[in-house]
């Protein structure tokens, strides 16, 4: 196992190939969207892109509604049609459930259930008083009318018991609940009754009339009021669908902040990443909307995914740009979409031809799936290639740059070679021949500008300066007076 040290990871231009891809988006879509007149277009574009994003998001549509969990061709769609035209749009009953009642003995009382019955009939999504179904008011009509007799406040529990023994009458029975009261008579604990509602054909206006039934039950909170239909069973997923969208869209963009900050050594950069995100968000909500998409559970899971997908295009070109080793914007943009404008989209149609082949499926979710993957791929590959490094260029310019290898190379020699000039200076006149010396060399690691500072011990060898002292020398080395007065006179 080994690795390559390239002598600059950093530097793009040196270490990849030229290739017709490659050419054409530095030579020639690069610079077409460097000219000053192409950036003001694409800071226009960027805006109408945004304002049509935000007119979808303020007409979007909520609610999954039951006949999309079917397939196109399935044979339950007539039926609920048919449901929805002739049942949902007029005449579906709903039930209010009084849990705590009050005590019926009390005309003031039994006024103030009638005020609530008559509450609940006529409000905008109500049929009216003629569709209230209330056993207190057949009661009345059944004394009044039938037996010729009013009402006694404080036999009204027993007149209730006669009147639902009735046989005419026992339809009522299951709407009443008993119960023994403190004075050991029985009394009403808790009933219901029930009222039809109109227009609740589509979600949106089901979810509305769901707010509106519960508004009027909270006015009487005494009677612990509980409003139920069906159709609430889906109502209560809508009503939590945008928030828990904002919620996790929020999280997810502030776990990619951080994730790119780690990985793109510069902070603006990363706001830059963020945003780009978020901008491609906000565009997958509300084109989703104008393609006839709505915000249920299922374009909510894919939005979250759609993140994932989006945050690619955008992290990859701004790296680029980061570790470009060019001194301008314009030329970091051609270096950063020569490198990876091509790899980007390849990565763009792998994913789209991935997901294409679910667009003929007739089943709701698989095609929402595909929509919405597709606006995340699609906006994604837009940002990546056009709106991102215009702004890179024009708002962020030179801020966002790495100091290229070969100055830190340069300076790590200098500081060496300034180390080596003082070793040298304090080793002169000491008596070894060969020293061990530390250096730190800098060498780079891999494609990505990871540089390893190494201490590497050396052995060199330094010529002795020893400046001999007269004092030091051997009086045998030293010619006696006699040897040179031999040596003058041989005889």
């Amino acid at each position: 196992m080994g690795s390559r040290a390239d002598q600059d990871p950093k530097n793009l231009e040196r270490n990849l190939k030229d290739t017709t891809t490659k050419t054409f988006f530095k030579e020639w879509f690069a610079p077409v969207l460097m000219n000053p007149v192409v950036k003001i277009l694409v800071v226009m574009w960027f805006f109408i892109y945004i304002c049509l994003s935000m007119y979808g998001c303020l007409h979007l549509r909520e609610g999954l509604e039951p006949i999309n969990l079917l397939v196109q061709d399935s044979y339950a769609i007539p039926h609920y049609r048919y449901l929805e035209k002739y049942f949902w749009n007029y005449g579906a009953p709903l039930q209010i459930v009084v849990n705590n009642a009050p005590d019926l003995r009390d005309r003031s009382e039994r006024r103030r259930v009638q005020s609530m019955v008559h509450a609940f009939a006529n409000t905008k999504y109500s049929i009216g008083d003629d569709s209230i179904q209330f056993w207190l008011k057949e009661m009345e009509i059944y004394y009044e009318k039938e037996l010729e007799m009013n009402i006694v406040d404080s036999e009204i529990y027993g007149m209730a018991e006669h009147f639902f023994s009735a046989k005419a009458q026992d339809v009522w029975n299951e709407d009443v609940i008993w119960e023994i009261n403190k004075q050991g008579l029985y009394s009403i604990r808790s009933f219901r009754f029930l009222v039809g509602m109109k227009h609740i054909s589509k979600t949106y206006y089901q979810e509305e009339a769901t707010k509106t039934f519960r508004e009027v039950a909270e006015r009487y909170s005494s009677y612990n009021v509980t409003t139920f239909s069906p159709l609430w069973l889906f109502t209560d997923q809508y009503a939590i669908v945008i928030s828990n969208t904002i919620q996790n869209i929020l999280i997810a963009l502030v776990v990619m902040i951080i994730i790119a900050m780690l990985l793109i050594p510069q902070p603006l950069c990363s706001v830059w990443v963020a945003f780009s995100i978020a901008s491609i968000d906000l565009g997958v909500i509300g084109f989703m909307t104008l393609w006839d998409v709505n915000l249920d559970a299922i374009s909510m899971i894919t939005i979250i995914m759609s993140i994932g997908f989006s945050v690619d295009y955008s992290a990859h070109i701004t790296y680029g740009y980061v570790i470009s080793a060019e001194s301008t914007p314009e030329q970091r943009v051609k270096t950063a979409l020569g490198a990876l404008g091509w790899p980007v989209t390849q990565g763009a149609m792998s994913t789209i031809l991935a997901v294409v082949v679910l667009a003929d499926i007739p089943a709701y979710m698989i095609v929402t799936f595909f929509k919405t993957v597709s606006l995340s791929i699609v906006l994604g590959l837009l940002h990546g290639l056009v709106f991102l490094p215009v702004m890179l260029s024009w708002f962020v310019g030179g801020s966002c740059v790495l100091p290229s290898i070969d100055d830190k190379v340069n300076e790590s020699v200098k500081n060496q070679s300034g180390e080596q000039n003082l070793h040298n200076a304090s080793i002169t006149g000491q008596p070894e021949d060969i020293r061990e010396v530390t250096e730190t060399v800098v060498q780079p690691y891999g494609p990505y500008g990871i540089y390893l500072s190494r201490n590497i011990p050396t052995r060199r060898s330094y010529p002795r300066q020893i400046k001999p002292s007269p004092d030091c020398i051997s009086p045998l080395a030293k010619p006696s007076r006699k040897l040179t007065e031999a040596n003058s006179n041989p005889f």
